[in-house]
């Protein structure tokens, strides 16, 4: 440890992975600009996952913002082409939002560095808290 608290061994690390992520946020998910940008696109990638995509209805009942909100971030992401909407092969009334192929798999990679940089802190974490440990 130097003199101003830092380990030298993992520290670092921890930071220098926290700044590729935002990093790749910034490059690859920039069309994604509030909180409720980024629900809406879990959202949608997870039930486009399962097969079944989202409809407006359901992202409705999801309560993430009020429908003036939702309407607003839907339009902005669908400008920016972030998600695509498209009417329902068995019901032309009903709109299903899918994310466009690009940002699926950029949220894909985005997901897996946010992972990877959770699992190193969680095991950094276990650690520390095993050599912090004194017997009395």
């Amino acid at each position: 440890m130097d003199k101003n608290g830092n380990k030298g061994d993992g520290a670092v690390g921890s930071f220098a992975k926290m700044r590729a992520v935002r990093a790749y946020k910034n490059k690859h998910l920039h069309q994604l600009e509030t909180v409720t940008d980024y629900r809406l696109v879990e959202e949608i990638g997870f039930h486009q996952e399962r097969g079944r995509p989202l409809t407006m209805k359901a992202v409705y009942l999801l309560g993430l913002a009020s429908v003036a909100t939702i309407q607003r971030r839907l339009k902005r992401l669908r400008d920016a082409g972030a998600i695509v909407a498209a009417k329902a092969d068995d019901d032309a009334r009903v709109v299903e939002l899918t994310l466009s192929p690009k940002i699926y798999k950029a949220y894909l990679r985005y997901a897996e560095l946010l992972a990877t940089t959770s699992d190193s802190r969680s095991l950094r974490s276990s650690t520390t808290a095993d050599e912090g440990s004194y017997s009395t």
